[in-house]
């Protein structure tokens, strides 16, 4: 939570009051729940969708309780979040078998998107690593279907920067130290992360004007009605 203050802080110089600040993290812990996750009741016009390949849908978007986040789900026993309880819902995928919890947050070969209904910012983004830990690692983010971007993070936190638009793809693309293992057993690895906050804000906002101009304008105002008056 201290982190996310920080990264508030950081980012509020060039906030605009409509700004905001998506926190999947405390959704997820406020509620005391888990489970797929598609939509946000505070958030309209945001959609999210996940797959094994970028766009794709046959993966579920996964909602992660204890200090996580939104991550990927290759195959969710749950119906939609909150309705879940805290356990985890994530069958194991392939090549392991049998019905216990499986991987839920986002590794290579998944791809996680967030879909908004008008164009927006993204400012600052605030992850979590596959234990939960502040994410010291690199996420690679596509604009738009544009090609994808690396961005690393320190303790958890990417800010000081600018991407514009209304689809935003999130992935690892990279090779882990021992690719074949990390496929086999599962392991858990600084490139696989939750993606815990994201701060944004609509590029169309309404300019409201300074109490100077309102006081210019209201005096504009009387004096056009003044004139009307003496004709």
């Amino acid at each position: 939570m201290f982190r996310k203050m920080l990264l508030v802080s950081l980012l509020a110089g060039s906030y605009h009051a409509s700004a905001g600040m998506i926190d999947f993290e405390a959704l997820a812990d406020d509620n005391t729940a888990e489970g797929t996750l598609t939509s946000i009741a505070g958030v309209p016009g945001l959609s999210i969708t996940a797959g094994s390949t970028r766009g794709g849908t046959d993966y579920d978007p996964y909602l992660d309780y204890n200090n996580a986040g939104l991550g990927v789900c290759k195959n969710s026993t749950t119906d939609a979040f909150p309705t879940s309880t805290t356990s985890n819902k994530c069958m194991k995928p392939a090549p392991q078998t049998g019905g216990a919890a499986g991987d839920d947050n986002l590794q290579k070969g998944e791809f996680l998107r967030l879909t908004f209904s008008e164009e927006v910012e993204l400012t600052g983004l605030f992850a979590r690593d596959a234990n939960h830990n502040l994410f010291d690692g690199t996420m690679d983010i596509g604009v738009d279907g544009a090609d994808f971007v690396q961005y690393a993070f320190i303790s958890g936190v990417h800010a000081g920067f600018s991407l514009t638009g209304t689809v935003f793809d999130f992935t690892y693309t990279g090779l882990f130290a021992d690719d074949d293992l990390q496929q086999l057993t599962n392991l858990d690895t600084d490139d696989e992360y939750y993606l815990s906050a994201a701060f944004s804000k609509p590029t169309k906002i309404t300019t409201i004007p300074e109490p100077g101009s309102m006081v210019l304008l209201g005096l504009g105002l009387l004096g056009l009605g003044y004139s009307r008056s003496r004709r």
